[in-house]
């Protein structure tokens, strides 16, 4: 649904089938498909944001060492694209994270949670989990 006109143009040309843009217009036009900005939903409720600080404190002496943390997000690797093609009266909506940029950052020796406002200490450096965008990643200290 994100191809631009100028690709579809340049698939159709590669297959044999040579048409102007103008004609490829009119073709979508016809069918009732247009370019749209798509809608953006966020994955993160409020009501989900709020009930972290209390799930996390609940689960601070749990052992996670028998646990697998997965993800199955999907993210953009360059700008995301905000526009597709879509027939009049479907909405395309674009998933997204409430708080892109929020770091949550744990130690990793006793999973306890740490001040976010203050530095770590320098002993508790050695490797720390850092949670990005609802996404764990084990990241070691430079």
């Amino acid at each position: 649904p994100n191809l631009s006109l100028r690709k579809g143009q340049v698939l159709l040309t590669k297959r044999g089938i040579n048409v102007s843009i103008l004609t490829l217009k009119r073709r979508l036009r016809e069918n009732n498909v247009a370019w749209r900005s798509t809608v953006s939903k966020p994955l993160l409720s409020t009501m989900l944001v709020e009930n972290h600080p209390a799930w996390a404190h609940e689960n601070i002496d749990r052992d996670w060492s028998d646990i697998v943390f997965t993800d199955e997000s999907s993210f953009w690797v360059l700008i995301p694209i905000k526009r597709a093609w879509s027939a009049y009266g479907k909405s395309i909506i674009e998933k997204t994270v409430k708080h892109p940029l929020f770091l949550r950052i744990y130690e990793q020796e006793d999973y306890g949670l740490t001040n976010f406002h203050d530095p770590l200490p320098e002993e508790s450096l050695e490797k720390v989990k850092i949670t990005v965008c609802s996404t764990s990643y084990d990241r070691y200290a430079f």
